[in-house]
């Protein structure tokens, strides 16, 4: 099983996966951090892009760093992602993993080394039309399966 830690931009503490914190959990092999964050914060998206991700949030090269592109909380507020501001924020930050939306109807999942998947046509702004998951907290901190 894959362990990804959930971030926030507005706290990146607890640093489970950071080896030298009193907080770090073995096991944890990926981190995932949510484009809408960057996209609300213009300062932070512009020193993530600057830097790169692994070094803007402290992450070793051995952690991946996931994005998501913030499907959920565009859709709640501005519709859907914004695909320009998105795609160029993938280009500079260098996520190692990343979702990158081809159409209203289709996404791809991309890999820093260059594979993508393409599954089965997973609809790139999920429409929240059914009860959620008794799991889930609400929108913003569903996910898919793997």
């Amino acid at each position: 099983m894959l362990i990804v830690a959930g971030l926030s931009l507005k706290n990146l503490k607890p640093r489970v996966w950071d080896k030298t914190s009193p907080h770090y959990l073995p096991g944890i092999e990926a981190v995932m951090v949510s484009y809408a964050d960057f996209h609300k914060m213009a300062v932070q998206r512009q020193a993530a892009m600057t830097v790169g991700l692994h070094e803007y949030l402290g992450v070793s090269k051995d952690i991946k760093i996931y994005l998501d592109n913030g499907a959920f909380y565009f859709l709640t507020h501005d519709g859907e992602t914004p695909k320009e501001a998105y795609e160029e924020f993938v280009d500079k930050a260098k996520p190692d993993w990343w979702p990158i939306v081809n159409s209203s109807e289709e996404v791809s999942m991309n890999y820093s080394d260059g594979a993508t998947q393409r599954p089965d046509r997973v609809p790139a702004i999920l429409r929240v039309q059914a009860p959620l998951s008794p799991l889930c907290g609400g929108p913003e901190t569903c996910c898919l399966p793997r």
